[in-house]
C-alpha cells in the first residue's frame, strides 16, 4: 500500500506522479509539516489518501523548502537520527 501524489496540472514530468509506501509516507509527511508548517497547512490531513492537495504555488514552495534542507545537510542529519 502506498500514498500517491499526482500533479493536477504538472509543468514537468517530475510533477506528474510520486508514490511512497505507507511506511515511509508518514515520516515524510511529518517532515514536510516540520520544515514548512505554513505551506503544509494547505493540506488538512497529510496522513490520508483522500485527494487533499496543495496548489501549484504551495507545492513549488514546499519543494524549494525541502531542497534547502537537502542542500544544508539537515535532511541527512534527520535520516541518520531516524535510522539510529
Amino acid at each position: 500500500m502506498g500514498m500517491d501524489v499526482i500533479g493536477t496540472a504538472p509543468t514537468s514530468e517530475r510533477g506528474t506522479y510520486f508514490c511512497n509506501n505507507i511506511h515511509w509516507w508518514h515520516p515524510l509527511a511529518i517532515y514536510c509539516q516540520q520544515v514548512a508548517p505554513e505551506i503544509a497547512s494547505g493540506c488538512r490531513n497529510w496522513h490520508m489518501n483522500d485527494g487533499d492537495e496543495l496548489d501549484a504555488d504551495a507545492a513549488s514552495a514546499l519543494a524549494d523548502a525541502l531542497a534547502a534542507t537537502i542542500d544544508s545537510g539537515e535532511a541527512a542529519r534527520l535520516e541518520r537520527k531516524w535510522h539510529a
